[in-house]
């Protein structure tokens, strides 16, 4: 039995397509999400594991039930979704000082890494002040007070923003505290933290806004 994923085909046995479509149907995540989870929960990373086991364990979120979810604790923050590919090299620097190595994440990335990989480049428009990020379906981090640089060929990257951390603005950068975050920002990482997000793979454009007005 053959079974699309992504831009490549892969053949299976019955059984085989019979767990993993379960395994779909009870998670909300594509098959090809499905089968990068099982391959984490075999890694040796506890964290990436413990990760990887909590997203095939509980059912996604669509878009529509989390906008809905953030609009009634988080109104005036307008949160675009970002989901981040695998973690690979991407040296890129701009006339703005935007820099980076890497791009794209893996279940347990986090701190600067993580900033520098949801920053950009991305084709979006710039009503988003808040960033979620994701890899299969598993959250990452909330970023507030984004600010979006001018388009360059469409696509762009976020100037300014803050990482939401222990009930606190932190600096992306550096790791330092700012202040404390606003109740808005708190209740929002608070829902996001409890949830993962089923996107679609292969998207040509891995944004999903998370807010209507």
């Amino acid at each position: 039995m053959t079974k699309t994923t992504g831009l490549h085909r892969i053949r299976v046995t019955g059984d085989t397509y019979a767990l993993l479509d379960e395994a779909s149907g009870s998670t909300g995540h594509s098959y090809d999400t499905v089968i990068q989870l099982w391959a984490a929960t075999a890694g040796a990373d506890t964290a990436a594991v413990e990760a990887a086991r909590r997203a095939l364990s509980v059912q996604a979120a669509t878009q529509d039930e989390l906008r809905r979810g953030l609009a009634d604790c988080a109104p005036n923050l307008r949160v675009a979704a970002i989901r981040l590919d695998k973690r690979h090299a991407s040296p890129s620097e701009t006339a703005d000082g935007f820099e980076r190595t890497h791009s794209g994440a893996d279940l347990t990335t986090n701190g600067v890494d993580l900033w520098r990989s949801v920053r950009g480049y991305w084709v979006i428009a710039p009503r988003s002040n808040a960033i979620a990020a994701y890899r299969l379906g598993h959250f990452l981090g909330l970023y507030a007070g984004i600010s979006w640089s001018g388009a360059t060929d469409k696509r762009r990257f976020a100037l300014t923003g803050y990482r939401i951390d222990g009930g606190n603005r932190v600096n992306p950068e550096t790791g330092d505290i700012l202040q404390p975050a606003s109740s808005e920002e708190n209740e929002a990482l608070k829902y996001l933290a409890g949830h993962t997000l089923a996107m679609p793979t292969g998207a040509a454009n891995p944004i999903a806004n998370l807010f209507t007005n």
